[in-house]
């Protein structure tokens, strides 16, 4: 289980890393058009371990 976690918490790192150059990029929130959550893990590059990490989370997408 410590290996998923410590791979779910570098997931977290990445998206949360990932949505503050977005907003740095884009600060008019209205021209930022972001993926549903079932398919942002998709266009993420990485190892096949990450994106599974990702998908396991999207599981939860209805309690966000």
């Amino acid at each position: 289980i410590s290996p998923k976690l410590s791979e779910l918490k570098m997931g977290i790192l990445l998206l949360i890393r990932a949505n503050q150059d977005a907003a740095e990029i884009f600060p008019d929130n209205s021209a930022l058009q972001l993926a549903p959550y079932g398919n942002y893990y998709q266009s993420l590059s990485g190892e096949e371990s990450l994106r599974r990490t990702y998908e396991l989370l999207a599981c939860f997408k209805k309690d966000m």
